[in-house]
């Protein structure tokens, strides 16, 4: 028997009449046995009290009460997190330097935003959103996602302009006579247009303006 109060029993206090077989040993076995299994229910109740550790089914409960219902978009952990981080998002929403937050613990890493009125003053309000470096492939959902939560946290004024995120290769490109050791694709998505760029992009999203390709130091 290998318990935790066996243990303390056993190997702290060191009852000695518990080392041999018998009636008194049999019987602090079980009594070890049994506070073992109300220690795991008293921690399994705790950990309902807790957000971050609840079970799924309870999840649902604090989402409603922190006004973070599930979307479409949010896999289990993305949803967990948004319930837990529900407080402090609110506060960093915004705030230029709140959306890559937001951004990167939702599961979208090294974000920027850029502001459209550096190139033409009248845009002030309009912003993009650069995700400099995506962890995997994009498809329309993944677009959807991040742009569904942009608008959610973006400052009440501003306006979501396009999105941009950038694949990275280590793959031979020859432009004439030079040969470019890394590449950088660059897809910029904007709502309302319909072509989309070749593998390794997934086809069928509905948001493409254009792809640009970046000579990098290698």
């Amino acid at each position: 028997m290998t318990g935790m109060f066996w243990a303390y029993a056993h190997d702290r206090l060191r009852w000695l009449w518990i080392f041999r077989p018998g009636p008194l040993s049999a019987l602090v076995q079980g009594i070890a046995s049994y506070f073992d299994e109300i220690r795991e229910d008293v921690i399994w109740a705790r950990n309902q009290y807790l957000a971050s550790l609840a079970i799924k089914d309870f999840l649902s409960g604090y989402g409603q009460s922190r006004a973070v219902p599930r979307t479409r978009y949010d896999n289990d952990e993305q949803h967990r997190t948004r319930v837990v981080r529900a407080y402090a998002w609110h506060h960093l929403g915004g705030k230029v330097t709140g959306l890559p937050q937001i951004l990167a613990e939702y599961g979208y890493p090294d974000s920027v935003v850029y502001n459209c009125r550096k190139d033409n003053p009248e845009r002030w309000a309009h912003f993009e959103l650069h995700l400099l470096t995506p962890t995997h492939q994009w498809d329309q959902a993944e677009i959807d996602a991040v742009t569904a939560l942009a608008n959610l946290y973006k400052p009440g004024r501003s306006v979501l302009n396009k999105i941009t995120f950038a694949l990275r290769q280590q793959v031979p490109l020859a432009v004439g006579a030079v040969n470019i050791p890394r590449i950088t694709l660059t897809h910029q998505a904007r709502q309302g247009d319909s072509a989309f760029p070749p593998l390794p992009l997934r086809a069928g999203a509905r948001q493409t303006v254009f792809i640009v390709f970046d000579r990098e130091a290698s």
